[in-house]
């Protein structure tokens, strides 16, 4: 009876140890910035070694006003495609108001299968978040 006692103490210490080393996983988180300083919505193709297929998903998005002395539309869509025919999947949207920006997280994270094309209004600045495998 006291050896299985004592393997199984050993196995819950084991137990809580390892379930410790799961929480304390870093994860760096990464950003990617898209300014769009023209008066007009414009697509933008972020380049693949930036945000990579298949490796890395997107957490979240801000948007927020480029120049506030300038009218400014603060929106963005997310593409998950490769060029500004903006015909993949839809990854996501946001939106602010009238001179104010927005956060949007992504839980769970959103997989990139081809890559990221970002469609954004006009005078804003587009923050992507996302994290590597």
């Amino acid at each position: 009876m006291k050896k299985v006692l004592v393997i199984f103490a050993l196995v819950m210490m084991v137990a809580q140890v390892a379930h410790g080393w799961n929480d304390n996983v870093a994860i760096t988180e990464y950003s990617y910035t898209i300014a769009n300083t023209t008066g007009a919505p414009q697509s933008f193709v972020v380049p693949t070694t930036s945000i990579r297929p298949d490796v890395d998903k997107i957490t979240g998005m801000s948007i927020m006003v480029h120049d506030g002395t300038k009218n400014s539309e603060t929106w963005a869509t997310l593409y998950d495609d490769t060029d500004t025919g903006m015909i993949g999947e839809k990854i996501g949207e946001i939106e602010g108001g009238e001179k104010r920006g927005f956060y949007q997280p992504y839980v769970p994270a959103k997989k990139i299968f081809n890559g990221v094309v970002a469609w954004q209004g006009a005078n804003t600045d587009l923050i992507i978040y996302f994290v590597r495998k």
